[in-house]
């Protein structure tokens, strides 16, 4: 459900199409997350066995970046994870009331430290979230973590961004309360009286995770001579310049110009 923007090489904004390696790890496969960047761990079905927590954590360890999307009910099933994170999830699906749509679709919104972390997560749009849980952290000194997506009424935290420092490197980790706010359709659906930007939140999930490597930022800075250091009398002298000396220098070029062709 996430070849939309991962694998699709029909998607202009999929991470295949901007310099990255996509590849599914699987039972017997825990050794290629040696070479891993980042981990996307997406709403697995089962319980991790003891082998694949020990890779998982060797991942983590080294400092790899990691993703880590849960449904509701289905924390159980990334508890080692998210105890090695100081995460908990808070019990229960978060509903929201609206006369439109059904109140499991949560209008998640990008919280004010969303800047702070990539220009990709403009504070107050919308992310939905068709089933969502919320999430709580502890504060420790291991960890920094903010709220990055937040209920409609900023109460709960549906999204955290976390960091530390290893080996000189700072650890980037997301971790989302649904998973299918990343999904092929989440990403293309269009509502009425509800827009969204969940693909462009997408893409400032791994403008982050990346350490700003994709996508390639053509953002060019803002221009300069923005600002008019005119006093009220030396714009009147330039208004007259524009408006009766210029216009005078036109009418004498054009007056030249015609005696000069009739002479000849």
């Amino acid at each position: 459900g996430y070849a939309g923007f991962s694998t699709s090489k029909t998607g202009r904004d999929a991470l295949v199409n901007h310099g990255f390696d996509i590849f599914t790890v699987g039972p017997g496969q825990q050794d290629s997350l040696s070479v891993f960047d980042i981990l996307v761990v997406a709403d697995p079905e089962s319980e991790f066995g003891v082998e694949d927590m020990d890779y998982v954590f060797s991942h983590l360890d080294r400092g790899g970046n990691m993703l880590v999307a849960i449904e509701p009910g289905g924390e159980a099933n990334v508890s080692a994870l998210l105890e090695y994170l100081d995460v908990s999830v808070i019990p229960g699906e978060i509903f929201c009331e609206d006369t439109d749509y059904a109140p499991e679709l949560v209008p998640a919104v990008v919280s004010f430290y969303g800047p702070d972390l990539s220009y990709m997560f403009p504070p107050g749009y919308a992310v939905t979230m068709p089933g969502c849980t919320a999430l709580d952290y502890v504060m420790s000194p291991e960890w920094e973590a903010v709220p990055l997506l937040l209920t409609p009424d900023g109460s709960r935290s549906l999204a955290l961004a976390l960091s530390r420092d290893v080996n000189g490197k700072e650890q980037r980790i997301i971790v989302l309360g649904d998973a299918d706010c990343l999904g092929n359709m989440e990403m293309t659906v269009s509502r009425k009286n509800l827009s969204s930007i969940n693909s462009f939140f997408c893409k400032g999930i791994f403008n982050w995770l990346s350490d700003a490597r994709y996508p390639v930022d053509v953002r060019r800075p803002a221009p300069v001579d923005n600002n008019i250091a005119l006093s009220p009398s030396d714009a009147e002298i330039v208004s007259l310049i524009f408006k009766w000396v210029l216009t005078a220098l036109l009418i004498a070029a054009g007056c030249i110009i015609v005696i000069r062709r009739m002479r000849c």
